[in-house]
């Protein structure tokens, strides 16, 4: 047994351990590892809203295998909500997709429910922002790359990455 504490720039918004899900061996040690969500994480130190991370644990000995920090510019739409419901909410959801990257290793999948959406031919400035359309990814298992990322579309408070289920061929 092992436990893991996160060294968060910002420790009073942290939420690590928010979200969890086990993953087939990636590191050679025989044992499977441990993705962290943490909607509310920041890795820089310079996160004015939430922007989240994800992190992946060693099975074996808890030790950090590699993090990553949602690369948006979380809320670009002036929320009326509450503090604690701006950002992009990176990690608020998790899964394991097949390998996608042919690397022999399953990759991840992230959602972030909180990502607002930016349309760059809109007429106004001002409206050229969707709040909460969700946006997920395709992270690589083996070094935390990005392979892939989607959103929904310009349709706000839909939430795309609220939840994730992964049906895999075969």
């Amino acid at each position: 047994m092992w436990q893991h504490s996160v060294d968060n720039p910002v420790p009073s918004i942290s939420n690590f351990g928010y979200t969890l899900h086990g993953i087939s061996d990636v590191n050679g040690d025989g044992y499977g590892e441990v993705v962290v969500g943490d909607p509310y994480g920041c890795l820089s130190g310079s996160c004015l809203y939430y922007k989240g991370t994800v992190t992946l644990l060693s099975g074996l000995e808890g030790a950090t295998i590699w993090s990553v920090e949602s690369e948006e510019d979380c809320d670009k739409v002036p929320s009326l909500d509450h503090i604690w419901n701006q950002g992009c909410n990176f990690g608020f959801s998790l899964g394991s997709t097949g390998d996608l990257d042919e690397d022999n290793k399953e990759d991840i999948i992230v959602g972030a429910q909180g990502y607002d959406g930016f349309d760059p031919d809109g007429a106004n400035p001002t409206e050229q922002y969707y709040q909460d359309v969700g946006k997920v990814y395709v992270y690589s298992s083996s070094d935390g790359s990005l392979l892939w990322a989607k959103n929904a579309g310009l349709i706000e408070n839909i939430d795309y990455g609220y939840g994730i289920g992964v049906k895999h061929d075969g």
